[in-house]
């Protein structure tokens, strides 16, 4: 795998610039939850919550209690967006609800503080859950492995092997259920992940490519402009607060 994810950093917390996080960090926790990223949610939910919660009630106990109420309906909306029965969303925001209601009212701001990142990980699997079940097991083995190796070479005959079939049935079946090629899924995968990084770190657009597996810079983001509309450069500064790396 190559090691250089691990050299990639968020850029400093932005709460010294407002007291409410921006609108677009909430539009890309919904995207993060609507593809069931787990890691990436928790990233963009931990950014945000560097941000000063507002104040729902005078005991802070109660007021972070209905934060987090809040919190079910947004990510029950965002799990929506991802392709979940509305009926399956809110009955889970539900019962994460009645969870919140019924702690203890001593219940301390750490405790609860977790709560919201068990709410995460619910939601997410409710997402990844609903949209994997209907694909056959070969193709869930793919997508898994896919998700979890972006930054790896991806190629047909490791895929192949991945799903125990070859590689022609296996373009064949994954095409038929997920309506797409599997080069474009990975490349759609890719593009999103790499969104991320122009968004929360500062690292150079040619180390992001790398990382990518991209031939070049200019392949980088020639497809990134297809996908996209935009240039990685022009959807860095389009952000705010994350100046470009030249």
């Amino acid at each position: 795998m190559n090691s250089i994810g691990s050299e990639f950093s968020p850029v400093a917390s932005d709460n010294i610039m407002a007291t409410h996080p921006p609108y677009f960090l909430e539009l890309e926790l919904t995207r993060f939850v609507a593809n069931g990223e787990m890691e990436h949610a928790l990233a963009a939910m931990k950014r945000i919550n560097t941000f000063t919660r507002s104040t729902l009630a005078d005991n802070p106990v109660r007021s972070l209690k209905n934060s987090l109420i809040c919190n079910c309906t947004f990510l029950a909306r965002a799990a929506i967006a991802g392709g979940v029965p509305p009926e399956i969303a809110f009955t889970k925001s539900d019962e994460l609800i009645l969870i919140i209601e019924e702690s203890d009212e001593e219940l301390n701001l750490e405790n609860l503080e977790n709560l919201e990142h068990e709410q995460l990980a619910e939601f997410v699997a409710v997402v990844k859950n609903h949209n994997t079940a209907r694909f056959s097991k070969p193709v869930r083995d793919v997508i898994t492995y896919i998700n979890g190796n972006l930054n790896d070479e991806l190629n047909l005959a490791v895929l192949a092997s991945i799903s125990g079939h070859n590689p022609n049935y296996l373009s064949s079946i994954f095409r038929k259920e997920t309506g797409v090629c599997i080069s474009d899924y990975i490349m759609s995968k890719r593009i999103e992940d790499a969104k991320f990084l122009l968004c929360h770190t500062n690292n150079p657009i040619s180390e992001i490519a790398n990382y990518y597996q991209f031939s070049s810079q200019s392949h980088f983001t020639q497809r990134f402009a297809k996908i996209t509309g935009m240039t990685p450069l022009v959807y860095r500064k389009s952000l705010g607060g994350i100046q470009p790396v030249q």
